[in-house]
């Protein structure tokens, strides 16, 4: 979260996370195909359960990044507003 220290960094931090989410894409499917390679049910519920735990952490890392983005946003609109008016 470093680069979201400061407000001109939002190029930054929206690549960033446009590369995190395409990441999260390809981790989806992998689990996906390797759930469907899995035959033990007890294994399954194992695979299963470490890919939800995952997912809070990723949706919780989604929610924060997009808050700073928005209010970043916000902030920067304000502020050219303010100078031009």
């Amino acid at each position: 979260m470093v680069l979201m220290a400061d407000w001109d960094t939002l190029h930054l931090v929206k690549t960033s996370y446009a590369e995190f989410n395409e990441l999260c894409d390809a981790y989806t499917s992998a689990h996906l195909e390797r759930f469907g390679a899995i035959t033990s049910e007890d294994k399954q519920d194992v695979e299963a359960s470490r890919y939800e735990t995952k997912q809070v952490s990723i949706i919780e890392f989604r929610n924060q990044v997009q808050k700073w983005i928005e209010d970043t946003e916000n902030r920067t609109s304000d502020r050219l507003g303010s100078a031009s008016g």
